[in-house]
């Protein structure tokens, strides 16, 4: 059998069979993430990338920042197929982020084949890059077109810059189409793009090195100017950096190693250390390779990539907490620069004998099967959770058709929709945006709290009320068909719940030292629960 395969493997020549191998590792990733994607749905800020909100143009809209990133292409995408199949088949809204995805793969293997002399170590490579489970935030989230659009680009920027640039003014065209497609893709392309400037800057492309840094670096400034950009997560000195700087970088690498590599664990701080000296390796010990200086440079500016990666999200995320900042989203354009660098460091001290390949390759492919399952687990778990998003949902699509009636604008979902407002929600439901399914009691029970129960802070004078105090965790019946005022006893801030006992849906409220004032008009008695401290309710 093997020697049938060696003679098929000579008659196609090694070109034409690495394309062929290539492609199966991209068909069965394909297939893997596709598979994990479409059991998602919608959740928090994919919802503002559908339409423009009120009184805003939607080409104004298109550049504005969502945050601190422009994701224009992201928003088109989404609005466009909004208009044409609303909120109905979530796995079209992912395509772009899985073909970006993919196609960032491929950028890889082109990158690795400058540095990795083995085509099946370059093409076995890609197989973890595509089905890291430490990027499982990402690879099930349609909104996150942004991130893999973004590096993508990057990734091919630098392969064009590093190994086919030209004096043809089709450099010209195709580096600046890169570079401003990746810049307004979203912030995960800076990095990588200003790396592939200070490659042409390297090979003595002075002018186009300095548009290509300028184009992403000028934009960075002028969204600063324009737009009001959020700064708390970011660094806010430089005594700041110097003293929480390492151990933030450190967590960002120990998440993205800890969910990418099974067998980790503890021993993630030795791969770290091993990964850093084979690296500076690379770059010290001396090689009789021919092709030996496109290699050091693909792989120094791929390492500068990476540096640049960790310094930018170090600078935008030090003040956040470091569980929220080492998430999916951060790891995964760490990681696609990283494993790179990390592989061709690792083949660069092997041997080229077929033992020494072949032991590579089947690593690459176990870890890529063992990321696969990781992911396909992580992902499930996701989709267990969003599936809460599209019951709320979809049950107050329902209940709007029934004339359900509400307080105020809250959303029906303030957990995983938290800007979807009950006036958006009707709007879906009236064009058939969304499918109304008919909720269950505890679904209904959590929309009548929710939506049919305010509080507003502050309660006015007491006098000719009916008042009773409750002890901490003790519970009285309040009607549902008026207002209430809740006071703490002490004075002081607490909490409380309110709840339907026939199902246990329950929401939980923050009670100011100033009170509550508590209106409802569900018809219908909540249980009202103390927390730490004395409540005094009056009607």
């Amino acid at each position: 059998m093997l020697t049938g395969l060696r003679r098929v493997a000579d008659r196609i020549g090694p070109r034409w069979g690495s394309a062929l191998a290539l492609g199966a590792v991209l068909a069965i990733s394909a297939a893997v993430l596709f598979a994990n994607v479409r059991t998602q749905w919608f959740i928090y800020d994919e919802f503002d990338y559908l339409t423009p909100p009120e009184g805003s143009g939607w080409l104004g809209w298109l550049v504005t920042p969502h945050n601190e990133h422009t994701i224009v292409f992201t928003k088109l995408w989404f609005s466009i197929l909004y208009q044409a199949i609303g909120l109905h088949g979530y796995a079209l809204y992912a395509v772009p982020m899985l073909v970006s995805h993919l196609a960032a793969g491929v950028a890889v293997y082109l990158l690795l084949r400058a540095v990795v002399r083995s085509r099946a170590i370059a093409i076995a490579a890609v197989a973890p890059l595509m089905l890291m489970a430490a990027g499982a935030g990402t690879l099930t989230w349609a909104g996150q077109f942004q991130y893999t659009a973004a590096t993508a680009a990057g990734l091919w920027l630098l392969w064009f810059v590093l190994v086919r640039a030209s004096d043809r003014p089709s450099t010209w065209v195709w580096a600046v189409a890169l570079t401003v497609f990746g810049t307004f893709s979203g912030s995960a392309f800076m990095p990588i793009g200003i790396a592939a400037g200070f490659a042409l800057l390297s090979l003595r492309r002075y002018l186009l090195g300095v548009v290509v840094i300028a184009i992403p670096s000028i934009w960075f400034v002028v969204v600063r100017r324009l737009w009001d950009i959020p700064s708390y997560n970011s660094a806010h000195d430089l005594g700041q950096v110097l003293r929480d700087g390492p151990e933030f970088v450190f967590a960002l690498l120990q998440k993205a190693v800890d969910d990418s590599i099974p067998v980790s664990g503890s021993f993630t701080p030795a791969v770290l250390v091993l990964a850093t000296v084979g690296v500076l390796a690379f770059f010290s010990v001396p090689s009789s390779t021919p092709e030996r200086p496109r290699a050091r440079r693909v792989q120094l500016f791929l390492l500068t990539a990476l540096t640049l990666s960790l310094a930018i999200t170090l600078i935008g995320r030090l003040s956040r907490e470091l569980a929220d900042s080492a998430s999916g989203g951060y790891s995964y354009f760490i990681l696609i620069v990283a494993i790179p660098v990390f592989i061709a460091t690792i083949a660069r001290f092997c041997s080229d004998t077929r033992l020494s390949t072949s032991i590579i390759v089947l690593l690459l492919l176990g870890w890529a099967a063992a990321g696969a399952a990781a992911l396909t687990t992580t992902s499930a778990g996701l989709a267990s959770w969003k599936s809460g998003n599209a019951t709320l949902l979809s049950g107050a699509a329902y209940l709007a058709d029934e004339g359900f009636e509400v307080i105020g604008d809250r959303p029906p979902s303030p957990a995983l929709g938290p800007t979807v407002s009950w006036s958006d929600l009707t709007a879906m439901a009236e064009r058939g945006a969304i499918t109304a399914s008919p909720p269950s009691t505890q679904t209904a029970d959590q929309l009548s709290l929710d939506l049919q129960w305010s509080a507003a802070k502050g309660a006015p004078s007491t006098e000719g009320l009916d008042c009773a105090t409750i002890a901490a965790h003790d519970s009285l019946a309040l009607p549902g068909d008026g207002f209430s005022l809740v006071t703490t006893s002490a004075g002081s801030d607490s909490q409380l719940t309110l709840s339907y006992t026939s199902s246990g849906a329950v929401r939980a409220l923050n009670l100011p030292a100033t009170g509550l004032t508590v209106d409802s008009v569900s018809g219908r008695d909540a249980l009202l629960t103390a927390g730490d401290l004395p409540l005094t309710v009056c009607r």
